[in-house]
């Protein structure tokens, strides 16, 4: 995270503490609730407004991997607003999934399924991707792909 401090759509972490049972990580305070929750309650955004949020997820990717990070969980939820008014500042949250990778690198992620999965044909036919073993292969761009046509 320290790798993209100071982008104005990424949260910022204030500081880190630990104690004897736990590491404490304190970060900006975001009041506007998650961008999931705001498609819920208007039930759509008009296109211009689609665009405007959707340009943020990409300018928030292309900085990530602009600097080799790989954010690896993007959906709705994982950005919020910084607070309520309509205009409000969206900021991307949980780079726990996160990892560092050369720009190089042909990169393919797998996960443990929990939910419904978008997949292309050819991996989905793959020998290793497995529906009796919950073990799938997240096609590049899904989760970008979901997560702007639920905007």
């Amino acid at each position: 995270m320290h790798h993209l401090a100071g982008h104005p759509n990424i949260i910022t972490i204030i500081g880190s503490y630990e104690d004897v049972v736990s590491v404490h990580v304190v970060m900006e305070l975001c009041t506007g609730g998650e961008l999931f929750d705001r498609i819920i309650q208007r039930g759509h955004y008009t296109e211009r407004k689609a665009a405007v949020l959707s340009r943020v997820i990409m300018v928030v990717i292309e900085a990530c991997h602009s600097l080799g990070v790989m954010h690896r969980d993007l959906k709705p939820e994982n950005f919020l607003f910084v607070n309520q008014t309509e205009e409000s500042p969206l900021k991307t949250i949980d780079f726990g999934l996160s990892v560092r990778w050369e720009l190089k690198e042909i990169f393919i992620s797998i996960y443990i399924h929990y939910g419904s999965v978008e997949l292309t044909p050819r991996l989905t036919d793959a020998p290793w991707n497995s529906r009796r073993s919950g073990v799938y292969i997240d096609a590049p761009g899904t989760s970008v792909n979901r997560s702007v046509y639920y905007i």
